[in-house]
């Protein structure tokens, strides 16, 4: 099949059918279209919605059914292996990603060192992860089970070699794609994770679902971009891309830290068979606010990063967006103390009752989370990383600080309430933060837009 160069300044992969991929409306690389904003925000966050809620029924129905077939046990051991695997991912990650969002240039010159380093990057966190099997298993009491982190090396090395052209879905906000992805990568762990399942008995199904829902996801990348990335990597490129993206990756650290402390004390403390019924309530606990308001996020940051000149549009879209993260966490919050214990041994079994104190706390912790989650995209959208990062330290050193003393003397209970604790403490400065954003961005396009001593007094003003 004869085909035209592909690039993602804008040709298109064309067949001798002339069917066409990679490609919805117009250049792949051209930017949001800010005067029509309504428009792209309606569209894109319905389609980033509908992937991220197939996501979620499609992770609950896959969840609830590997839950009746396994032990609280056996999801505990895998938790600590994905947690010790995204925790090594976190501190090595450069936000390239980011950064080629923010970027109002074309982003082909960078995918080639970008796809470079991350490959790299993949391999090294295999080795460590092999390395120190042994001891972090004694770390979280399941020595009879190191051979995990053996088992989940290979997702390091598939994850990173997805095509590295993905990320202009987000720069024009192609979520349908992001739809399809993620339906993929559901079905193909279910094919792989039933019958695996069922034949080892134990955590090994899991771990082999989740790869093989990641390899699904890295093919069909490189079939809707059928870009070829090249071994070649450009230092002053990646110098350009992470003196924006440093204070993302710090964000990304503080952000893991302040997600995953917990259950790093729970898996130490108190073991793998507690993490699991952890696990298992804080999945269902934050849903549907965490979900919504990750869509929401995808679909902002490069709305608002695009029309941070327009304060008006960036506040309407902040209170829109915000309250049906509110009122959807309220509604679900509700719903789960009442009918709890119910959906608890409908859905996933009797033995995972244990589930259930932790969950009475853990409803409202996606309330506070999706609020959090939607504020720092807007802060980083308008150009403020460095707040979003504080926000997120903060949340990280409440959730240190208080972590270990609850879980020691209360249990699951305890940790639930760290963690609630931990995303609800700093709203106050959130909206203060994002107020002071908007003024700057406001005051920034004064001064840009009129001469100098005009645009220094009326920003002086501000």
């Amino acid at each position: 099949m004869n085909k035209e160069k592909w690039r993602l300044n804008g040709a298109t992969q064309i067949s001798k059918e002339g069917s066409t991929r990679g490609q919805s409306n117009g250049a792949l690389d051209s930017p949001v279209e800010v005067e029509n904003w309504k428009g792209n925000l309606t569209r894109s966050f319905s389609w980033a919605t509908a992937g991220r809620a197939i996501t979620a029924v499609g992770n609950v129905f896959k969840y609830a059914l590997f839950a009746r077939l396994l032990t609280p046990y056996d999801f505990g051991v895998t938790t600590t292996a994905f947690l010790t695997l995204e925790m090594l991912w976190a501190l090595t990650n450069p936000s390239f990603d980011a950064a080629l969002i923010q970027q109002h240039e074309g982003i082909e010159p960078y995918l080639d060192t970008v796809w470079v380093a991350t490959i790299a990057r993949g391999v090294l966190l295999a080795a460590v992860l092999m390395v120190i099997a042994r001891p972090i298993a004694t770390f979280f009491n399941q020595r009879e089970a190191y051979s995990v982190y053996y088992a989940i090396a290979p997702l390091s090395l598939i994850r990173c070699t997805q095509s590295p052209a993905w990320i202009s879905l987000y720069r024009r906000m192609e979520f349908h794609f992001v739809l399809l992805l993620n339906s993929v990568e559901l079905v193909g762990s279910l094919a792989v994770g039933i019958p695996m399942i069922l034949v080892f008995k134990d955590w090994r199904g899991l771990v082999l679902a989740t790869i093989a829902g990641q390899a699904c996801r890295t093919c069909l990348s490189y079939w809707y971009f059928p870009y070829r990335p090249k071994f070649q990597f450009n230092l002053s490129k990646a110098r350009a891309l992470f003196r924006f993206g440093r204070w993302m990756s710090g964000t990304a650290i503080a952000e893991f830290a302040a997600q995953q402390i917990d259950n790093f004390a729970v898996a130490h403390l108190l073991g793998p068979q507690a993490v699991g019924e952890y696990q298992i309530a804080f999945r269902i606990g934050e849903m549907p606010a965490s979900e919504l308001a990750f869509s929401a996020a995808i679909v902002t940051f490069p709305v608002v990063s695009r029309s941070k000149a327009r304060i008006d549009i960036c506040r309407r879209l902040f209170v829109l967006t915000g309250s049906v993260v509110v009122a959807a966490g309220v509604g679900y919050a509700a719903l789960l103390l009442v009918f709890g214990n119910h959906l608890i041994t409908s859905v996933l079994g009797a033995k995972w009752l244990g589930a259930m104190p932790a969950l009475r706390f853990l409803c409202v912790y996606g309330l506070f989370q999706g609020t959090l989650t939607l504020s720092r995209s807007f802060l980083d959208g308008l150009g403020a990383p460095a707040s979003s990062f504080q926000i997120t330290i903060i949340r990280s050193l409440v959730l240190a600080v208080l972590i270990y003393p609850l879980t020691v003397n209360y249990g699951l209970i305890g940790s639930s309430l760290a963690a609630v604790l931990s995303v609800a403490s700093p709203l106050p400065l959130v909206l203060w933060l994002y107020h002071r954003a908007e003024k700057a961005a406001l005051m920034q396009e004064i001064i840009s837009n009129t001469p100098d001593k005009v645009g220094r007094a009326a920003g002086a003003r501000l």
